[in-house]
């Protein structure tokens, strides 16, 4: 689990928006949206450190899915992007993707909330930082019962020091 230190955790900095660059390297990430989905759009975002991350949305009628790469230098081929968890050990934001995320690149922070699609007070919501070299999991909590919970109440299962 890659933690860091408390001053790594505290240091998710910013992103920085931009045009998609319409390199070759994006074009398998395109690619791997689930079967009989489409890939209807895709965002790029310049990291601290020189790396680069992708979401792309894939569409399947009315369903939709965020699925998430990296490359570590902005020429570089984009790679599934695997992020650590404190139970699972990591996820892979990438093949199976998310059907809740958010990218907070004003702060570098990667949201996902992940439970039943027609409740939302209830499931496993998670926050990653990028501390300018790796993610970080900042934040896991949990609400196994749906019972009208906002998430800033659910149980905090995991916070970095």
């Amino acid at each position: 689990l890659a933690q860091g230190t408390a001053e790594e955790s505290r240091r998710a900095g910013p992103a920085v928006e931009v045009m998609p660059s319409g390199s070759p390297a994006i074009a398998p990430a395109l690619r791997r949206c689930p079967a009989a989905a489409d890939a209807a759009s895709y965002r790029e975002f310049a990291l601290p450190g020189n790396a680069r991350l992708w979401s792309l949305t894939c569409r399947k009628g009315s369903v939709a899915s965020l699925h998430w790469f990296q490359a570590e230098e902005p020429v570089g081929e984009p790679s599934p992007l695997l992020l650590p968890d404190a139970e699972r050990g990591q996820i892979n934001a990438g093949e199976p993707g998310f059907a809740e995320s958010v990218f907070d690149f004003d702060f570098g922070i990667l949201r996902a909330r992940s439970g039943p699609a027609d409740r939302e007070d209830c499931g496993i919501q998670r926050a990653w930082g990028w501390n300018g070299r790796t993610w970080v999991l900042l934040e896991r909590r949990e609400m196994p019962a749906c019972i009208g919970l906002e998430p800033s109440d659910w149980v905090r299962t995991y916070a970095a020091p």
